[in-house]
């Protein structure tokens, strides 16, 4: 196995945990359930309206639905003008996440904060927007560094993605929208995804190369 395959395979493993650590918690009604609480109300004292709006565009924006249908809909163009590896890649990666964070959310059933400054009636537990955003973000991102770019464009585009990633977690915070552990464990959730779905191409790719 490569040095890149054992990080894939370290930063997957990690995340996994994590998420369950963060599921866990919950369930134990531990410090970070007290966490949550605290960031809730804490919150509240520094939102102003015109963030407020901004963040609400934020969210219309990287809603999860919409950013899977896009997702699916440029895996189509990938196919055409791109790789046929690449498009397979994307759209696999929108509907596992799409059908897992569902799956999760319908399991736990954990309700969003009830001074929430949105009306969405849908679960809370993982925060769709984050785990969505990284998944995304993630893959352009590899694309971007396995390509010919120089070494300070492929640096612009981590520091950039990292950044959205921030801002959308943020958001869902400054809402009330989620509480912070929604928000932790969509970052664990998606880089959970991410990782494992890389690691599977990879491996895939390499298996058929071998047969050849």
């Amino acid at each position: 196995m490569k040095k890149s395959e054992k990080i894939l395979l370290a930063i997957s493993a990690i995340s996994l945990v994590l998420f369950l650590l963060v599921l866990v918690n919950l369930y134990q009604n531990s410090a970070l359930k007290l966490i949550d609480l605290k960031i809730n109300s804490a919150i509240t004292t520094i939102q102003i309206q015109s963030l407020i709006e901004i963040s609400k565009v934020a969210g219309i924006i990287i809603d999860p639905e919409p950013m899977i249908i896009f997702g699916l809909i440029l895996s189509v163009l990938v196919w055409f003008i791109y790789s046929k590896k690449e498009s397979a890649l994307l759209f696999f990666s929108m509907l596992f996440s799409g059908g897992l964070i569902l799956m999760i959310k319908e399991t736990l059933k954990i309700a969003r904060p009830e001074n929430s400054l949105i009306q969405n009636t849908f679960l809370s537990f993982p925060s769709g927007h984050t785990t969505i955003t990284i998944v995304l973000l993630g893959i352009f991102c590899y694309w971007i560094l396995k390509s010919k770019r120089k070494r300070f464009y492929k640096s612009l585009v981590l520091i950039a993605s990292a950044l959205i990633t921030l801002i959308v977690g943020f958001s869902r915070i400054y809402l009330n929208a989620h509480w912070f552990s929604d928000v932790l464990a969509g970052l664990f959730l998606g880089t959970f995804i991410l990782t494992t779905i890389l690691l599977i191409k990879i491996i895939l790719g390499k298996n058929k190369r071998e047969k050849i």
